[in-house]
């Protein structure tokens, strides 16, 4: 706000005679001399930058006169003043950063010598390392090109701290679990455990705890070591077990069997299928079809409940499947008869238990004996069909023809 300067004149004249001289600032005289030295002061208060008018009135002795006017700015200095709101914390500790600098505009924010921000107050300025001290620095300027200013402070972090542990079991299905816990928790002094299930918290290193009732409960480790503190958690359930039951439409039934199966099983929400045949399902209620017949097949459930509980049934030789019957169609005296009004015998011929017959003789007629004499009144080319069902209720066609 003051400044020593120093003015030399270089004001000519053509001839002779004397020349006089007065210099003003801000229009107030304040030297005759030829040159000028003049110390300047800033009024207390004034806006900055300020500004000066310096004026040099020459005069000769005829009265001819000349002025030359310049002005001479006072610029701020930039002054660096910050404040950090807690100098020390917990790592990831975020500084808090409050800034009071005067007439500056721009700003350089240092940590322990790496340009981190050059906001004005910065909030992203984060330390990472445990039991540390940094030194924060800010550099301010102006656009004035006045000298920079600068501040530091030094901000540190506590020791390491880290909450964790193990439970040696995190699921029950018998509707109770006595929890064995492990503190591995690192650098804390005190440690309080929140269980989950509206049981008094604990304080102490190593506890141990008994759940009486289905859920899931979320096991809160806090850990602190007087200034910090650390959040560790984990989940454990309870829960009965699910059983696993079913049942079917039917049991048995012939090759392409198709079986709906009736899922009876209870506290279970997940289903697996095996229906022995290679082929599964997680439907809860599946239709399936039997593609292999003359085999018994075991179907095994197995279910699981929301808790990860687990049971399973097994049901050996649940379903038969049955071949179709197999007959050959015996014509006597031969296929071919040219005598009109003959007699063909016809024979079903099959090592199969066959409990029903049907022919149907190509003319309208038919029987359901396994062998029958029977008569054509014209000439002509006849498909004889022979319908069998054997004890499994399958059946199956065949065919043959006369003339």
């Amino acid at each position: 706000t003051t400044g020593n300067i120093s003015f030399r004149n270089e004001t000519t004249f053509g001839g002779s005679g004397t020349v006089t001289y007065r210099w003003l600032v801000n229009n107030v005289q304040v030297a005759t001399s030829t040159d000028l030295n003049y110390n300047f002061t800033v009024p207390t208060g004034a806006t900055m930058p300020y500004m000066f008018t310096v004026k040099l009135e020459a005069s000769n002795i005829v009265g001819c006169k000349t002025v030359q006017e310049k002005t001479v700015q006072f610029n701020p200095f930039p002054r660096a003043l910050f404040n950090v709101v807690q100098a020390r914390g917990c790592a990831p500790f975020n500084l808090q950063i409050g800034n009071q600098s005067t007439n500056a505009d721009q700003y350089e924010w240092y940590l322990d010598g790496t340009l981190v921000s050059t906001l004005h107050s910065p909030n992203n300025i984060v330390l990472n390392d445990f039991d540390r001290t940094y030194t924060l620095r800010l550099l301010v300027k102006n656009q004035y090109g006045c000298i920079q200013d600068e501040q530091s402070v030094q901000v540190s972090t506590y020791p390491y701290l880290k909450a964790e542990f193990d439970v040696a079991n995190d699921l029950s299905c018998n509707g109770i679990l006595d929890v064995q816990i492990t503190n591995r928790s690192v650098g804390a002094t005190t440690y309080t455990w929140d269980y989950g299930d509206g049981s008094p918290v604990y304080v102490g290193n190593n506890p141990s705890h008994s759940y009486g009732r289905q859920g899931v409960f979320t096991l809160k480790l806090t850990a602190s070591n007087g200034f910090c503190s650390d959040i560790f958690t984990k989940t454990v359930s309870v829960s009965n077990t699910p059983s696993a039951s079913f049942t079917s439409n039917v049991r048995s039934g012939c090759n392409q069997l198709i079986v709906r199966f009736r899922n009876t099983s209870i506290n279970a929400t997940e289903y697996l299928w095996d229906f022995g045949d290679g082929a599964f399902s997680r439907e809860e209620n599946p239709e399936h079809q039997y593609a292999f017949a003359n085999t018994a097949f075991t179907v095994k459930l197995t279910v699981v409940n929301q808790y990860g509980c687990r049971d399973e049934v097994s049901a050996t030789n649940f379903i038969a499947v049955s071949p179709p019957p197999q007959a050959n169609i015996e014509v006597a005296p031969a296929r071919v008869i040219k005598v009109p009004n003959y007699s063909f015998t016809f024979k079903a011929v099959t090592t199969d238990d066959i409990i029903l017959y049907r022919w149907d003789f190509g003319d309208g007629t038919s029987s359901d004996r396994s062998e029958v004499t029977h008569k054509y009144d014209r000439f002509g080319t006849y498909k004889v069909k022979l319908f069998i069902t054997n004890r499994n209720n399958c059946t199956s066609v065949i065919e043959e023809e006369v003339i």
